[in-house]
């Protein structure tokens, strides 16, 4: 049960990491990209702040989950709808390359 717990804080603190290093790149090129304004669609922003708000509200419960002192079968849920919405995140961000 404990290196259960301490596998998944290190697991949370890994994506947390690889989260924080792709806004910084995101930060980075939209430092360097400029854009006029009718190339984006609302669209498009609309849906990457809610893949972004999702990722976030799965951070916070996966961070509650690996936290708790009780076993819980959710935790493989959380950890794959993780994955899931950072591929969709990567694969809009892909193809809107100038929406961020």
């Amino acid at each position: 049960w404990y290196q259960r717990r301490v596998r998944g804080a290190l697991d949370a603190e890994h994506v947390a990491a690889v989260l924080e290093d792709c806004v910084d790149q995101l930060a980075v090129l939209g430092s360097i990209i400029t854009v006029p304004e009718n190339t984006i669609s609302s669209g498009s922003l609309n849906e990457i702040a809610k893949l972004l708000n999702s990722q976030k509200q799965l951070e916070g419960r996966y961070e509650e989950l690996v936290t708790s002192d009780r076993p819980s079968n959710e935790l493989a849920n959380v950890k794959q709808n993780m994955k899931s919405s950072a591929q969709a995140l990567v694969r809009n961000v892909k193809l809107n390359p100038l929406a961020t």
